[in-house]
């Protein structure tokens, strides 16, 4: 069995009897966790040097109103198309994160 991390990791478990129902035990049972909805979307964006502005808000735990008007300020770099911002420059999430606090 190859196991998929949150993190992305693979690990390969050779005998996995002892993982599954009704053998397994409370302490070392797996159980399967789908694949995210947004998953493939966020490695995309990650991959093109981007974020959503949800991700953005989440980030920076803060809101989508608050971004835009970060975006709109300048304080944050990003794209707009037609007329929306719909990107944040991962760079300029990171350097409002140092100045915060």
């Amino acid at each position: 069995m190859i196991v998929r991390w949150l993190d992305g990791e693979e690990q390969v478990f050779p005998w996995t009897e002892g993982y599954w129902a009704p053998l397994a035990s409370d302490e070392w049972k797996m159980e399967r966790i789908e694949k995210p909805r947004e998953a493939a979307r966020v490695a995309r964006d990650v991959s093109n040097g981007h974020h959503s502005i949800s991700r953005a808000a989440s980030t920076l735990g803060t809101t989508k109103k608050q971004i835009r008007a970060w975006l709109r300020s300048g304080r944050l770099k990003g794209t707009q198309e037609g007329g929306k911002w719909v990107h944040v420059d991962p760079t300029s999430i990171q350097d409002l994160r140092g100045t915060k606090g």
